[in-house]
């Protein structure tokens, strides 16, 4: 029996990076304000809107490999109680603005924020023109910082890109109200890859509720047919409570805590990025939005409204590309049998080798018969995309960018450029975790468990909780209690206690919650397969019970309960206390614990991701146990 205890219920991850960091301070201790006395250095920085605006011309730098560019921002109210829309963005000649980064102050407080906006890198160099907005409309308003971070990469060169904005409507309340935005576009030819990213935040002019609470539909057409519809919701605004000490305040409720549509006061509003190559091809495309059911101008003038930006980013002129070429970076001289799924990263890259769109994903060698190795000699390579492979070394590259399975060429090096060989690899690429190391937990199915004791902090109560996995069944137990994942249950009579994350019973997942006695819900059978790598999650935030596959919600009901502490059991990962022999078969890693209700836009920004320190350094996010399973030895975790 392999029985793996956890001493640590938190992991502190310390991360070395051999890369260059450049820091750009854009603005510093400068005032956003309404009118009045407060001014900035008029030297530097030009004043527009009355104070409301502010500019600054600068000269970013220009890497000649690739970079990582984290935004960061730190707002705090100068006399101004009220949670007020601002944004950082890029001054356009003859265009609309790009937004670099989309807040929301809190009422009255103080917001340090970061974004990773390397899909920004190309016109983040050179001379430009970077501008500040907040909507205040107090005479002493804000004081911020504003910087940029440049990570370099030193890996490949950038290339360039084209952009275009399509719509803005992000500075005053004159944007989408009852009317559709409609941009057309010229797409050049020979745009391998084109994205579109969108903003928006819904608001009203009263107090009522209006757009800003109520759930609505934001669609996106490319000439007249509908390529994506979701409801920008935010459910997890009562997290940011300290950002906001003017907010109003009900008993136990905050104004703060309200859910939004798509924002919460002192946070981000997070983008959609949606790859758009197969909607636009050559030529002139028209691009719409709207949201539908928008509330009209009643009789005392009041409506709600919507803050809108979008824009295109691609990149083209590749009339001479071979076909698409990716860049694979991973685990060195590691085994891998047929059919196994390796942890990857897959770069797109131009004819010069130039890394031209990042990506985390997972590539699926099948291998035919006996076990083949992996490995890649960078120090050593004649040409970036040469990828050793025991059997003989290859070129890999792309027939197709879409997810799914590809079909994909293989030529020796010395082969004639564009020959291939007889026998073609298929990988399929998809969605998956990103593990530092490359380590997870095994359990065989059998008695492989791991303990992580009974700490006060696992033992959740009240009404929100969530629970995250990643998992690889190998086989399904024949019924959908009998594989446990994450189980801290307590049974007997009115004491069915605790919280549990089951599956089984040919892919079906089970989220499960004992307040006296069980609440569940189940997903439709199929929906996972066995030999697969799938994130899976519930969640329950005192009114709805919701589980997850991938970020998709799979299964949902409306329930009222308060979740009872199942006191003296243990939480056991792949294996049940109360109820011995419920094993899960397969592999489980990046378990994580909270005692709040993520959202599922909370749950899709990290599920790839190894969660960083401002997750774990304060009380403040919820996490109340991370376990990676990281170690590659030995019969203990620690985390």
């Amino acid at each position: 029996m392999n029985v793996r205890k956890v001493i640590l219920f938190l992991a502190i991850s310390i991360s070395y990076i051999f890369a260059d960091t450049t820091n750009v301070e854009i603005f510093n201790n400068n005032y956003i304000h309404f009118g009045g006395d407060l001014q900035n250095d008029s030297d530097i920085y030009t004043e527009l809107d009355n104070g409301r605006i502010l500019a600054k011309n600068i000269d970013l730098p220009e890497f000649s490999s690739s970079v990582k560019i984290i935004a960061h921002l730190d707002v705090d109210s100068n006399g101004d109680p009220w949670d007020r829309a601002g944004t950082i963005f890029l001054d356009v000649p003859e265009q609309n603005n790009i937004e670099i980064l989309k807040f929301i102050t809190g009422f009255g407080g103080h917001s340090v924020l970061e974004q990773d906006v390397t899909f920004l890198a190309p016109m983040l160099k050179g001379n430009v023109t970077i501008k500040a907005f907040v909507d205040t409309w107090v005479q002493n308003g804000w004081v911020f910082d504003f910087s940029l971070e440049f990570i370099d990469q030193d890996t490949l060169n950038q290339s360039t890109w084209n952009y275009a904005t399509l719509f803005n409507s992000g500075l005053t309340k004159d944007q989408i109200d009852v009317s559709y935005p409609n941009s057309q576009i010229n797409i050049p030819p020979s745009q391998e890859r084109i994205m579109l990213t969108y903003y928006v935040s819904g608001h009203c002019t009263d107090g009522n509720g209006a757009d800003e609470f109520i759930s609505k539909d934001n669609v996106i057409a490319i000439d007249g047919t509908e390529i994506h519809r979701y409801k920008p919701w935010r459910d997890d605004c009562i997290n940011f409570r300290d950002r906001n000490p003017s907010s109003g305040r009900w008993g136990d409720v905050w104004s703060s805590d309200l859910d939004r549509s798509g924002w919460c006061p002192g946070d981000i509003v997070y983008p959609v990025i949606l790859d758009v190559t197969d909607q636009l091809d050559d030529g002139l495309h028209d691009i719409t939005y709207w949201i539908e059911n928008i509330r009209p101008k009643d009789v005392n003038g009041n409506y709600g409204y919507w803050r809108v930006s979008s824009f295109l980013t691609g990149w083209g002129d590749i009339s001479n590309w071979i076909p698409n070429k990716i860049l694979l970076t991973g685990p060195n001289e590691n085994t891998f049998p047929p059919n196994a799924i390796i942890d990857l990263r897959v770069d797109l890259v131009d004819q010069f080798g130039y890394t031209v769109f990042k990506t985390d994903q997972t590539v699926e060698f099948v291998a035919d018969s006996a076990n083949a190795v992996f490995s890649i000699d960078k120090e050593n390579w004649s040409n970036p995309l040469q990828v050793n492979i025991k059997l003989g070394t290859a070129n890999v590259w792309f027939k197709s960018p879409v997810e799914g399975e590809i079909s994909v060429s293989v030529k020796d090096v010395d082969a004639e450029p564009n020959m291939e060989a007889a026998d073609n690899f298929l990988i399929n690429i998809k969605k998956a975790a990103t593990t530092n190391g490359n380590y997870t937990l095994l359990f065989d199915g059998n008695d492989d468990y791991v303990n992580c004791g009974n700490d006060s902090s696992l033992q959740i109560i009240g009404n929100k909780i969530t629970l995250e996995a990643w998992i690889y069944a190998n086989q399904w137990a024949s019924e959908v209690w009998q594989g446990c994942i994450i189980n801290k249950e307590q049974n007997g009579g009115s004491n069915d206690n605790g919280y549990m994350l089951r599956c089984g019973k040919n892919g079906t997942l089970n989220f499960n919650l004992g307040s006296g006695s069980w609440n569940e819900i189940n997903s439709a059978a199929g929906e996972m397969t066995s030999n697969k790598w799938y994130h899976v999650a519930g969640t329950y935030d005192g009114n709805v019970m919701r589980s997850f596959v991938n970020g998709d919600e799979v299964a949902s009901a409306s329930k009222k309960f308060s979740i009872k502490n199942a006191l003296d059991i243990d939480l056991l990962i792949g294996e049940s206390q109360n109820n011995s022999g419920r094993v899960f078969n397969g592999m489980i890693d990046e378990v994580r614990i909270w005692n709040v209700a993520r959202s599922q836009q909370q749950l899709k920004s990290t599920m790839k991701d190894s969660l960083d320190s401002k997750y774990y350094s304060t009380l403040d996010s919820g996490l109340v146990a991370y376990l990676r399973f990281n170690e590659n030895e030995g019969q203990f975790t620690n985390d």
